[in-house]
């Protein structure tokens, strides 16, 4: 016959971990634990940048798009038009044959235009005073 064990499994297994536990009160040795290796610095992403900031950069890198747009509004205005809409021109851009680029490493590749973009496009033509009143701005979130 088999022996029962008086002392059942589980307190035996608690017994050794009570003796194996941490003393967390005392100073602790720093030679156990390796240095971790820092992070590289990353360099500036899009992403960390503010709209305003990467909508100069895209003013940059496309002169001629805001003159485009300009002279699309400024044809509608002259159609008779007393509301225009800066999404409107930047759909009507996107599908004709004008928002292609014509020089440099992307000529003939469509004028990529980000969406978030449209309010601070939209603040541009209202400077113009050919376009006054005719485009409607509503406060930005940013400021």
């Amino acid at each position: 016959m088999r022996e029962v064990d008086p002392v059942p499994k589980w307190k035996r297994w608690r017994g050794t971990r009570v003796q194996r536990r941490v003393d967390t009160t005392a100073a602790p040795n720093l030679d156990l634990q390796p240095a971790l290796p820092l992070a590289p610095e990353r360099p500036l992403d899009k992403e960390d940048l503010t709209i305003e900031q990467r909508f100069l950069d895209w003013c940059t890198a496309n002169p001629n798009v805001l003159g485009m747009l300009r002279q699309m509004a400024l044809a509608r205005a002259a159609a008779g038009d007393t509301r225009i809409s800066t999404k409107a021109l930047i759909e009507d851009l996107r599908r004709s044959p004008m928002g292609r680029a014509t020089a440099g490493d992307r000529a003939g590749e469509r004028y990529q235009i980000n969406n978030v973009f449209t309010s601070r496009i939209a603040r541009v033509l209202a400077d113009d005073p050919r376009l006054a009143g005719l485009i409607e701005l509503r406060r930005l979130t940013a400021e």
